[in-house]
Order: structure tokens, then C-alpha cells, then sequence
């Protein structure tokens, strides 16, 4: 079967073949130059500085680290993550990877603190008016506001289309009511959060709309923080809206438009947490590797041992790959080409795949001390997992890919066929 299979391949030519696989024509190249690269010392600096000395206190004590969000604004990292009209810095998404990825390997928790607030602010940047991104977006960057994101709830996570919040119009406000689930940066005081509400119950997907909605309105009750495995520094919490009234003035975008709105936001927000995830596992992999060059058993360091050996090498080659796919997908972003859907998804998934394969591979070199909280590959382990999960689970993101390799083959078909 596999001889007759290749017997076939031999007779179809090389372009043909580029045809009739949609991934071929996926690959991208980029460049980092001396700006990246000038960019990610000034980045690792800071980190060494301000977040690697109090990284596993910052998982110890599990509340926002307040402090470290004031040592970002005043370092201009918060001027990172808005759109240049809002004051941002204008920073590329290869930089904002770079940033994602050095913070993360320094403290994923300390990571989510450009994360979110990224997350918060994408919507007005991808669909907001000026005067919205003016009014809600420069706080953020000079530190005075805290963005978040109102999407998920407790029986629409993956399934977004099944949000059950709603929203009704009495003059010229809105009135909200629902709950939302694992919802950060919402304990903070003065804040927004963009909130996802059906205006529409018979609509479908497009009868889902998003509001700002100031967490200081009455009736934002936050209920209960989640206790969570890993990710500790960034909690994440319930939130009930009883009667939240809002201006409509508060709507992105157009009514009805709230679905194409969280989907574009992801679209953008997903490449960095592949980013997160790629500097998870580098700092796993390179405190494994530490370990393994300097522990001894039978005599020689554990690294020479081939057992050891072929994990770590096979961890930095799946690394290497994520590295890649993840750098990819931004210059795309960068760029505004319509592959970058697809190679985000694809970033994504192997680079969160990836963070939790080299976290569990760098809790068993490391042995007994690997599961000891006083060795730091615990804390990877435990900050690696929701990486596949949130963001668009990895099983959501098989689809994505799925649905898209489908699509790229069903158009390829058709041009040949014209």
C-alpha cells in the first residue's frame, strides 16, 4: 500500500503536487533585524531586572502583581500593546512576540499582564472608532485603566455562538444581564471590559454585540476568583451583570457585529500566546538542561546519559520548530496577509503543544527535585497547560486548520478548473 502510494506520487509533477496540497504554498519568510534584535535585549533586561528576581513569589502570593504593572508602565511596555493613534509605541507583532515571549520566560504569570490588557484593547483597535480608542485606550498605556475581556461564560467557551448574556435597549443606553467566567484584570481598581451580550435572540451569531463596560458601573459584580493550577499572579474571575446599564456610545463596532469582532480579536491575541507558550518551554528546556550538564549519576554528568541526551534534544528541535511557526504567523499579521489565520492557528497549537511536552520532559530530567515547588520546572509545568487551552482550545485549533486546509483545496480545485 505505502509502495503504491509513492508509485502515484512519482507520477504527478512537482508543481501539481504544490497545487493539490494547500499547505505547500503555506510557508513564510520573515527577517529579524537589528531593530528585533535591539528590541528583545532592552526586553530580557528589564525582565532580569524586574521580574525573574520575583517570579516565584509572584506565583507564591497569586494576586496581581501591582507593583511589576507599574514597573511596565513606567518601562513604556504598555505602550507596546495599543495602536499608535492611542499613543501606543508602534511596535510590530514580531516585536509584541518578542515581548510575549521574554516576559513569559521569565514569568508566564507576569506575561499576562501585557497579555490582557492586549486582549482588552484589540477590539476597539480592530473595530472601535478613533474617538473610542482615544477615550479607552491611552489610559491603558500610561497606566491608568486596566483592560479586559468579557467573552467567555460557563457554557460558551469553545462555543461562542451559545453566549447566553443579553443586552436590551431603553433609550440611549443598553441594559446588560448574564455571567462570564475566567475573566482577568477585573479586580483591578479603574477599568473596562469589553463584554460580549446577544441584542438579538434570534439571530444567531449576528445577533451578538460588544459593549465597554467600566467595571466601576453598578450592578459589575465580581463573584469568586478561580483557584488554578498554574498561572498564579493573574487570577481569573467570575462575573455576574445584574441591570449593568451602559450609553450606546459603548457599542464596538456596529449591533449585531460582536461575533466578527471576537473572532478578529483572536486572530490577532493568538499568536501571542504562542509566544507565551515558546517562552515557557525555552525556560524549562534551558533549566533542564542547566541541571542536566551539572548532575551527576554513574559517574558522569546525566546529559551524556543517552536517555537524557535524546529528550533534550528532541525538546530544543520542537522549540526550534515553534519558534519558527510562531514568528511566522506575526509576520503575516504584520504584513495583513489572510494566511495569518490559519498560520496562527497553527503557531498556536504546536507552541503550546510544545510548552507542555517540555515542561513534563523537564520535570522528569530533573527527577524527584522536578517535583519539588523549590525548583522552577514545577512552576513551568503547572503555568505550560492552559497554554492548549485557552485562547481557542488546540482542539478547536485542529479545526480551524482543518476547515482551512479544506477551504485552500477546494479553491486551488477550482483554478485549475478555469
Amino acid at each position: 500500500m505505502r509502495l503504491a502510494f509513492f508509485r502515484f506520487c512519482a507520477t504527478i509533477p512537482a508543481q501539481q503536487i504544490e497545487t493539490r496540497i494547500p499547505g505547500a504554498r503555506m510557508t513564510h519568510g520573515y527577517s529579524l533585524d537589528d531593530t528585533h534584535d535591539a528590541f528583545r535585549a532592552d526586553i530580557t533586561s528589564f525582565c532580569d531586572t524586574y521580574i525573574r528576581p520575583v517570579a516565584d513569589q509572584i506565583d507564591k502570593d497569586d494576586d496581581y502583581p501591582l507593583e511589576l504593572h507599574a514597573e511596565m508602565v513606567e518601562h513604556g511596555i504598555l505602550r507596546h500593546i495599543v495602536s499608535p493613534d492611542a499613543g501606543g509605541s508602534g511596535i510590530d507583532h514580531l516585536q509584541r512576540a518578542i515581548l510575549i515571549e521574554e516576559v513569559a520566560r521569565a514569568s508566564a504569570a507576569a506575561s499576562m499582564i501585557p497579555m490582557v490588557n492586549e486582549l482588552g484593547c484589540t477590539p476597539l483597535m480592530v473595530a472601535g472608532s478613533r474617538e473610542q480608542r482615544e477615550q479607552w485606550l491611552a489610559p491603558v498605556a500610561k497606566g491608568e485603566l486596566f483592560a479586559s475581556y468579557g467573552l467567555t461564560e460557563a457554557g460558551a467557551g469553545s462555543d461562542v455562538a451559545a453566549l447566553t448574556t443579553s443586552a436590551h435597549k431603553e433609550g440611549n443606553h443598553w441594559v446588560i444581564n448574564g455571567e462570564k467566567a475566567w475573566i482577568c484584570n477585573v479586580r483591578q481598581p479603574n477599568g473596562f471590559c469589553i463584554t460580549f451580550a446577544r441584542t438579538d435572540p434570534d439571530a444567531g451569531r449576528k445577533g451578538i454585540t460588544a459593549f465597554v463596560v467600566p467595571t466601576d458601573t453598578p450592578g459589575f459584580e465580581i463573584l469568586h476568583a478561580e483557584p488554578t493550577l498554574g498561572l498564579r499572579g493573574s487570577p481569573s474571575y467570575m462575573l455576574r451583570l445584574t441591570d449593568v446599564r451602559v450609553p450606546a456610545a459603548n457599542i464596538i463596532g456596529q449591533e449585531g457585529a460582536g461575533f466578527l469582532t471576537a473572532m478578529r480579536t483572536l486572530d490577532h491575541t493568538r499568536p501571542a500566546t504562542g509566544a507565551q507558550a515558546l517562552g515557557i518551554a525555552r525556560a524549562a528546556f534551558e533549566a533542564a538542561l542547566e541541571y542536566a550538564i551539572k548532575r551527576e549519576t554513574f559517574g558522569k554528568p546525566i546529559i551524556e546519559h543517552q536517555a537524557i541526551g535524546h529528550k533534550l534534544a528532541d525538546m530544543d528541535m520542537r522549540i526550534r520548530a515553534s519558534r519558527h511557526l510562531v514568528y511566522e504567523s506575526n509576520a503575516l499579521l504584520d504584513e495583513g496577509d489572510s494566511r495569518h489565520a490559519h498560520a496562527s492557528a497553527v503557531g498556536k497549537c504546536y507552541a503550546s503543544d510544545t510548552a507542555m511536552y517540555v515542561a513534563t520532559e523537564a520535570v522528569q530530567i530533573v527527577g524527584g527535585n522536578g517535583y519539588s515547588r523549590n525548583y522552577p520546572v514545577e512552576r513551568y509545568f503547572r503555568d505550560a497547560k492552559v497554554t492548549q487551552i485557552y485562547e481557542g482550545s488546540n482542539e478547536i485549533q485542529r479545526i480551524i486548520i482543518a476547515r482551512s486546509l479544506q477551504a485552500m483545496a477546494i479553491s486551488a480545485r477550482e483554478a485549475e478548473v478555469h
